[in-house]
């Protein structure tokens, strides 16, 4: 009778674990299923809200022509159609399942009325297309300029794609995935798409599925036999659901099995007589034998490989002692080993991360002597290489200083403008720059003064310089001012922009994200920066966090024994560039003007490179820095690039194996900071030979 007892609780308790099991198991391939949905309605949404930034879309006069050749080329990427209406009319100007020319119909107003009304992001429910003839849903976003919802642009989402998603992860036998829209239709199924797609879902479902995000529910499917089913909310389509659904008696067969064996046991209890002399001798040598297999594992092991202790807990109190011994001497030594893995892998991190910094740091080093003018006396060219280099080397000591997590603004400025001191004044706030601002800063202070120097007011004993700077109050921008007096009478601006002067616009505008003003005033130049909010930096912990890299390898460099350019004669070819360094940037773009190319860009963020690489026609090849700002990777546009048979270049200053995280098979070529010219002309000759 114990062991009846038993057996019956142990059996409820396996019976309740199965169900919660397959309840459980439901749920979960349900909201894996909804995520996979809402990636893939995701990846619409994206392709559309990128294509509604069209330039063509501008102004009063929009070029519906020059955009509808935009809209086809994104929907052939797509593999889907596209539709542009008029917010107003809801009057269709595009549909690219139509031939080019062929008048577009109507939209009704029901389907995407409410995006132009409310300016919101819009997934329909099934619908009977106009063009199509069969169900369909759309994804649409509005197309707003100067705060007015001008258009909406809509793409048509194909359900045997969404049925294709739930049949690759349905469950062998009778099990199928459905998919269900806010109105009650059957949008997708992994079993007969063709019979059930547009037929309204059981009313069951629909009451048990309303105002509930997930759960478990069981009735009669559409084919009439008895289901469970395990359901999850969409994310990007409000009202839409997906459910996995078993058979009833295969869900009772999870659980039916217990009570079976306790009827089973139940007779077998007449053996316990025998079974329980056995049992007893067990119990003794149990604790024994899982001390000795400890023991041999604690000699045997060593590192982070240690095993757990198996043996039980005895009641003989010397075995008892001896297991807690060699428990704690084992948990000793697993703390030891994991505290030692971890500590090197900190280590690698770090290295890895000071030599991309490193090798980032000698790639702008190499452009500066690049891009410094060479039409001048060898020590004046000397010169002004050693002072920006100088510069370089005094911000990346201040990094140094404070672990790489930014600068001071009135330390960096007195650090860079000593050589001036007492003819500079400063005033402004306490000011944190954000590690990567510091640079660029730093290179714009120091062109500023050597300007100063050689033409403005530093070039004459009287001259004078206010460095000034303020946070304003609404917005939260930095605002920079450098003011000139008591040097040399300034006619104007100059007939030409020097090298230092364009470099200086180029930091404040593209690197910083700023707007830079030259007011060539009488007195002395009065130059002014506005940046926008600086982000919010965050001190290190003491982990560094590296991507992940691939297995590449780098052109090499030969000497450069060839110039000109390396693709066929005739118009040039165009290149995009995505390169977040502006002097790295201004150094490619003069390499691919050597070279005959036309550049594209370049493009210092993903938001500005994804949209060039959508917008841009005729695109012969890429440049792609992995890492852009230190917080984002360029593999979107990778991705982008690849759908329209677009070659690219992966350039990164990683010297290890684990930059690309094995995105190396489809670029290209992988070049590594800092790279010769000579590998960058070969690896665009490589393009041209691997058509």
């Amino acid at each position: 009778m114990p062991a009846l007892s038993l057996g019956a609780v142990s059996a409820w308790s396996a019976v309740g674990a199965y169900r919660d099991a397959f309840e459980a198991r439901l749920r979960d391939t349900a909201r894996a299923l909804a995520l996979a949905a809402d990636r893939e309605i995701g990846t619409h949404m994206a392709a559309i809200t990128a294509l509604a930034a069209s330039s063509a879309l501008d102004g009063d006069n929009p070029q519906i022509a020059a955009f509808e050749r935009e809209a086809r080329r994104a929907a052939a990427g797509l593999g889907t159609s596209l539709i542009l209406l008029d917010a107003t009319s809801l009057r269709q100007l595009i549909n690219t399942a139509l031939p080019v020319g062929a008048p577009a119909g109507a939209v009704s107003a029901a389907d995407f009325g409410r995006v132009a009304r409310t300016g919101e992001p819009l997934v329909t429910d099934l619908v009977i297309g106009a063009v199509a003839r069969h169900a369909v849903v759309g994804v649409a976003v509005p197309v707003e300029r100067d705060g007015v919802i001008r258009f909406v642009l809509a793409a048509r989402l194909a359900l045997p794609r969404l049925s294709g998603l739930l049949e690759a992860q349905a469950s062998p036998g009778r099990a199928f995935n459905v998919m269900v829209d806010g109105r009650g239709h059957v949008v997708a199924r992994s079993r007969e798409p063709e019979r059930f797609v547009g037929s309204p879902a059981p009313a069951w479902f629909m009451q048990g599925t309303a105002g509930r995000s997930s759960g478990f529910l069981r009735g009669p499917a559409l084919e009439g036999q008895e289901v469970v089913l395990g359901f999850a909310r969409l994310g990007s389509a409000p009202g839409w659901t997906v459910g996995t659904v078993e058979a009833w008696d295969s869900y009772t067969a999870a659980w039916r099995r217990p009570l079976q064996l306790l009827a089973i046991g139940g007779g077998l209890i007449i053996g316990l007589g025998a079974a329980l002399a056995i049992w007893l001798s067990r119990r003794l040598l149990r604790p024994v034998t899982g001390l000795v297999r400890d023991a041999q594992a604690f000699a045997a092991d060593s590192g982070e490989a240690l095993a757990l202790p198996t043996a039980e807990a005895s009641r003989v109190a010397e075995f008892e002692a001896l297991r807690l011994g060699i428990a704690t001497a084992n948990a000793a030594l697993r703390a030891r080993a994991v505290a030692k893995r971890q500590d090197d892998e900190r280590r690698m991190l770090l290295v890895r991360e000071v030599d991309h910094r490193a090798k980032n740091a000698l790639a702008v080093a190499l452009s500066v002597v690049r891009l410094t003018p060479n039409d001048v006396a060898p020590e004046h060219f000397a010169a002004s290489v050693e002072g920006r280099v100088a510069a370089m080397a005094r911000a990346h000591s201040l990094l140094a200083q404070d672990a790489w997590s930014g600068a001071d603004l009135r330390t960096l400025a007195e650090e860079e403008l000593a050589p001036h001191a007492g003819r500079i004044q400063f005033a402004g706030a306490s000011t944190h720059l954000p590690p990567e601002a510091v640079q660029p800063m730093a290179m714009l202070l120091h062109e500023l003064a050597t300007n100063a120097v050689k033409h403005g007011a530093l070039s004459s004993p009287e001259g004078q310089v206010a460095l000034s700077w303020e946070v304003g109050d609404g917005d939260g921008g930095l605002r920079l001012s450098w003011a000139e007096r008591g040097g040399p009478a300034v006619a104007g601006p100059p007939v030409t922009r020097r090298f230092g002067t364009r470099l200086i616009a180029q930091l404040a505008d593209r690197q910083l994200h700023g707007r830079s003003n030259f007011d060539w005033r009488a007195e002395g130049l009065h130059f002014a920066l506005s940046l926008p909010p600086l982000p919010a930096t965050r001190r290190p912990d003491g982990s560094v966090r590296c991507m992940p890299a691939p297995k590449a390898t780098c052109i090499p460099a030969p000497a450069p024994d060839r110039t000109g350019p390396v693709h066929p004669a005739g118009p040039p070819l165009r290149v995009l560039v995505v390169e977040d360094e502006v002097l790295l940037s201004l150094e490619v773009e003069a390499a691919l003007r050597e070279l005959g190319y036309e550049v594209v860009g370049p493009a210092r963020d993903l938001a500005e490179a994804l949209r060039l690489a959508v917008n841009e026609t005729d695109l012969y090849a890429a440049i792609l820095d992995v890492n852009l700002g230190g917080r984002e990777r360029s593999f979107p546009v990778a991705d982008l690039l690849q759908t329209r048979d677009v070659p690219y270049i992966f350039v990164t200053g990683y010297g290890s194996a684990s930059a690309l995280a094995g995105r190396e098979a489809g670029s290209a070529a992988v070049l590594r900071k800092p790279y010769a010219r000579q590998a960058l002309a070969d690896a665009l000759g490589a393009v041209a030979r691997n058509p």
